[in-house]
């Protein structure tokens, strides 16, 4: 079926024809499978000594990319940090309505969250000053407007997508758009510098980019429910 057919006159659109001809596409390739998405919740949004290493090493990488203007070592701390799974296991459990996942999920990302501030703020106070000087990546994690949210709901619902379907694709591409641990590593940055205006604009630019993640499972997980009900 499809969607072109339920406008059989082009007068009048069947909203159950519809969602007959998105569930009949497998619209997003494949099914929930509840019990298997419980398991990798409950499994990544417990804090742990692999999701500590991630967020030290991260922390540390994106530091550095940040300092020395690298795109390529930024790139590869966003993947490498955990940040972008605990604010989707947040999501799920919120619209699951999993409380202890949530207490679990929300405790882990606090802790990552503070650690991916503290390490990069103890690296800028250990360097010595002419190694710690502002660049153009750093100065662009603190400047977020109307495009800058926009762009994080999109990146939100591709990620909520990529977790419920599993497709890594889509995932590590809006682990790279939403960019968490860079603009923790430039709050860490700033407040090393005494400078705590751009510390909390970056801090608030980190919030809308956790924000949409949570959101946009959210949706994914309610859309999901809705067509193929």
């Amino acid at each position: 079926m499809t969607i072109t057919k339920c406008i059989p006159n082009k007068s009048m659109i069947s909203f159950k024809c519809i969602r007959q001809a998105f569930t009949s596409l497998e619209l997003f390739g494949k099914t929930i499978h509840p019990n298997a998405l419980i398991e990798n919740a409950a499994d990544n949004g417990i804090i742990n000594s692999r999701f500590l290493f991630l967020v030290f090493t991260s922390s540390i990488a994106s530091t550095v990319g940040l300092l020395i203007n690298s795109p390529a070592i930024i790139i590869g701390s966003m993947l490498i940090a955990p940040l972008t799974t605990l604010g989707l296991v947040q999501g799920f459990a919120i619209v699951t309505g999993d409380l202890t996942l949530w207490f679990d999920s929300l405790l882990a990302l606090v802790i990552s969250t503070f650690l991916s501030f503290f390490v990069p703020y103890l690296l800028v106070k250990l360097l010595p000053e002419d190694k710690t000087q502002s660049t153009l990546e750093l100065s662009s994690r603190e400047n977020y407007g109307g495009r800058e949210v926009l762009v994080a709901l999109a990146a939100g619902l591709v990620a909520g997508y990529g977790f419920l379907y599993e497709d890594t694709i889509a995932f590590a591409g809006s682990q790279i758009v939403l960019s968490l641990v860079p603009v923790t590593a430039a709050t860490g940055f700033f407040l090393a510098k005494g400078n705590r205006k751009s510390a909390l604009n970056a801090f608030i630019y980190y919030l809308i980019n956790i924000g949409a993640v949570i959101l946009g499972v959210i949706l994914v997980k309610l859309f999901a429910d809705v067509i193929m009900s």
